[in-house]
């Protein structure tokens, strides 16, 4: 499974040996990176240990607003996907 991240930063860590011959083979047997295998392990640890993110970027603030406007009863034009030059651009 490959994320994409809207910011990374380059993290050196050094593990004992033992720790970092599971990661190596964990990887492979997974068909990924050793780097994606870490940030899949922190991920899921910190979705445990961390209190839930507050929904900052766009994608999660435009799906919010969407939410808003379905519960208040707004519905868009039935021939939006059609028709979106026109209701963009006004074209």
């Amino acid at each position: 499974m490959m994320y994409i991240y809207a910011t990374m930063v380059r993290t050196q860590i050094y593990l004992p040996k033992r720790e970092r011959d599971f990661i190596k083979r964990e990887a492979a047997r997974k068909n990924t990176t050793m780097a994606e295998l870490v940030r899949m392990l922190v991920k899921e640890y910190a979705a445990r240990a961390l209190p839930p993110a507050a929904k900052t970027n766009a994608g999660d603030f435009l799906l919010g607003l969407s939410d808003l406007a379905r519960a208040g009863g707004y519905r868009g034009p039935k021939n939006l996907a059609r028709d979106t030059d026109k209701y963009l651009y006004g074209k």
